[in-house]
């Protein structure tokens, strides 16, 4: 079955369900030693920070799930345009997060920036594989 044929909601939903994973994964590694540090203020701020980074990869996900990439250009292109939109949403959040609440600063900026680079990490190689056209790297 090649990814490149699915569905734009098929594929959106592939790279939502990654990014929540990932957060998951990364936030169950995490709730136990930024408790212990910073309360349980600090394990609030983790969460909000997760929450922020999931929802931001939701909407980078958007023009990555609606590509249909005839070449490896416009699929890196499509790569690109989600990661720009991502890292901008991103510290929009960030900034209205640690400014617009009374949550601790440290654990939320540092939670923010280790749930968006294992997001980074895995839904970038998601998307890459989702767009990776079988037929178009035969002929090349």
């Amino acid at each position: 079955m090649n990814p490149a044929t699915w569905s734009s909601g098929r594929r959106w939903l592939i790279l939502t369900i990654a990014a929540g994973a990932t957060v998951a994964f990364s936030a169950a590694v995490g709730i136990v030693p930024t408790y212990r540090l910073a309360g349980s203020s600090g394990a609030v701020a983790m969460g909000l920070a997760g929450a922020v980074v999931w929802l931001v990869s939701a909407v980078g996900a958007i023009p990555v799930a609606r590509a249909r990439a005839a070449s490896a250009r416009q699929a890196i292109a499509a790569v690109q345009l989600g990661m720009l939109i991502r890292f901008g949403l991103m510290l929009v959040g960030a900034l209205t997060a640690v400014f617009g609440t009374s949550l601790p600063q440290v654990p939320l900026l540092v939670w923010g920036v280790v749930h968006y680079l294992a997001v980074l990490v895995v839904v970038t190689g998601t998307e890459l594989w989702l767009l990776r056209n079988p037929r178009r790297e035969a002929s090349a």
